[in-house]
């Protein structure tokens, strides 16, 4: 029996986590007095990547573009969590291998998750309510009632208190930094859809010292020595995924997106890595930021509570300050026992 299928109008796919990968968008029209609303979705996780208002340069959940949004959403998209006799189950997950399904009609999309073993069923269908006001209620719920934001917190904060000693999270909200041992993931730019100058790092600035940061995967550094440099400039340690065999063996499994992981590959450039960033990081290991100077275009200086002082040189010539000279996309480490 085919996985693909139509039920009237609607079409279906089975286990859609194990079917080839697709994206779409739910429609983004809305009412006389609604406000438009787009919505993109993929066939992977919960669905819902990304959904903002009028364009993806006003998101209220940040688009991904297809190729990166079939890697993530598993991670840093909508998730469940259910507690059943003690025990948590995440539906929609390929690793758990339970009967799923979703259900595509010109207006909304339904996903299905049944594991028989828990006695748990769960249905998720997603559209759009351009009049509504629903912005403070959660609606995922069979049983008739009505769930405040502050309910689902609170199942939240049971979850994460009991996982408190593996706490390595994925761009873990505010209410979780209290059980957050890492932050998995740690955004170094704002949009790579807009040109821009600069940036602010504000979580970076706030977290420096209190909780380790950790970058997006290295395996897929586009920017090259740009990118490590911000890892320096931010007080972010560096991160890759990697596997003992070739990337082929991930093919068809939940994982299959991460194309280039194998350690005999990519040994010389991790060490060769690590030891450049931990030239700069070692000397601030559990220290705050207290100042970020921009200095010129390109150019920064990044002072902590330890009182070293870090400068980074993004640009593509020589900088001198009144510490010295800073070689081109660069940094420099002043102070602490640099003196």
């Amino acid at each position: 029996m085919s996985d693909y299928s139509f039920d009237g109008r609607t079409f279906v796919i089975k286990n859609y986590l194990n079917q080839q990968t697709f994206s779409n968008f739910l429609p983004g029209l809305a009412g006389k007095k609604g406000i438009p609303l787009w919505a993109f979705y993929v066939n992977r996780g919960q669905g819902i990547s990304g959904f903002g208002l009028q364009n993806k340069n006003r998101p209220i959940m940040e688009f991904s573009p297809a190729n990166k949004a079939y890697e993530s959403v598993g991670q840093i998209g909508f998730r469940t969590f259910l507690k059943v006799n003690d025990t948590y189950y995440e539906p929609f997950k390929l690793s758990n291998q339970k009967p799923h399904e979703m259900a595509i009609d010109r207006e909304r999309f339904i996903i299905q998750d049944n594991n028989k073993d828990l006695g748990v069923h769960t249905k998720i269908t997603y559209y759009g309510l351009p009049t509504e006001n629903i912005g403070r209620r959660l609606f995922s719920y069979d049983d008739g009632g009505t769930y405040m934001r502050s309910d689902s917190l609170a199942v939240y904060l049971e979850v994460l208190e009991t996982y408190q000693d593996i706490g390595y999270h994925i761009a873990p909200n505010a209410y979780a930094y209290q059980y957050t041992n890492g932050y998995l993931e740690t955004p170094l730019y704002n949009s790579q859809l807009k040109y821009f100058d600069d940036l602010v790092p504000l979580l970076q600035i706030v977290l420096k010292g209190y909780i380790p940061m950790y970058s997006p995967m290295l395996n897929y550094n586009s920017l090259g020595q740009e990118q490590i440099l911000a890892l320096i400039d931010f007080g972010v340690s560096p991160t890759y995924i990697l596997t003992e065999q070739p990337s082929s063996r991930l093919k068809d499994t939940d994982v299959e997106n991460f194309y280039t992981t194998e350690f005999n590959l990519w040994n010389d450039s991790i060490v060769d890595t690590y030891q450049y960033i931990d030239g700069a990081l070692s000397h601030v290991i559990n220290a705050s930021i207290v100042d970020r100077d921009v200095l010129a275009l390109g150019v920064v200086k990044v002072t902590y509570d330890n009182g070293v002082t870090i400068y980074v040189n993004y640009t593509t010539n020589d900088v001198t300050t009144d510490d010295g000279m800073i070689a081109r996309q660069d940094y420099l480490v002043v102070g602490g026992d640099q003196s």
